[in-house]
């Protein structure tokens, strides 16, 4: 509920879908407060590049500016 406050409504998470997209996936992991793309890469087994592509994603959906959803991030299902 909290992630599909910040994005864009065409962004917004179905209630029933339980898989983790590779967006949602780095989106946990900064979640849990690892922000550097090369440790997310490392952890996922993606290339840093790719974990690039998906934060640039994220940042493109958002509703709201990035600053604030990163301090917000730390909040989320609490």
């Amino acid at each position: 509920a909290d992630y599909n406050d910040m994005v864009t409504p065409e962004a917004r998470l179905d209630s029933e879908s339980v898989a983790l997209t590779p967006e949602l996936r780095v989106l946990a992991l900064m979640r849990l407060g690892i922000t550097a793309s090369s440790h997310i890469a490392k952890v996922l087994n993606y290339t840093p590049q790719t974990v690039y592509n998906y934060r640039s994603r994220l940042k493109s959906v958002l509703a709201i500016d990035y600053d604030t959803f990163m301090a917000r991030l730390p909040r989320m299902g609490k």
